[in-house]
């Protein structure tokens, strides 16, 4: 339903766009089952598996849940399709050993495992919001 308090805020949203007048962008993105609020040139540590992309890759991030300016913050149902969130694959790591012991007393049993994760530094390129479209009925 549309009100006349919120008549043509895809307009003005629009409007900041395309002449660039909307500040600095954040955005809240998903990744690796976390949820981050990243702006331009930031740097992330993620954990991820092996299969992450290589050191110097550019990726795509999809997933993005908000996105927000100096005047207006946009909030997805549940993911923004006019979002696009550009990273850059920094470095590719080894997290600090962790050591995981298993002891049952009396009974001769002992494990002892030491385990690392795989660590991922991306830095955010850039943030960029296209049209927005007035889902009016």
């Amino acid at each position: 339903m549309v009100t006349p308090s919120t008549h043509g805020v895809a307009d003005r949203i629009n409007e900041q766009i395309s002449q660039n007048s909307h500040g600095r962008l954040f955005a809240v993105i998903y990744i690796g089952g976390h949820q981050f609020k990243v702006t331009t040139e930031d740097l992330l540590l993620i954990r991820t598996n092996r299969r992450f992309p290589d050191v110097g890759d550019r990726i795509c991030i999809e997933k993005v849940l908000l996105v927000g300016g100096k005047d207006f913050t946009m909030v997805g149902r549940p993911l923004l399709n006019n979002v696009r969130v550009e990273a850059t694959v920094v470095e590719k790591t080894l997290s600090h050993r962790k050591i995981w012991f298993y002891f049952i007393r009396r009974k001769g049993v002992k494990k002892l495992k030491l385990i690392q994760d795989f660590l991922t530094v991306i830095r955010i390129n850039s943030i960029e919001v296209s049209e927005v479209e007035d889902d009016v009925d």
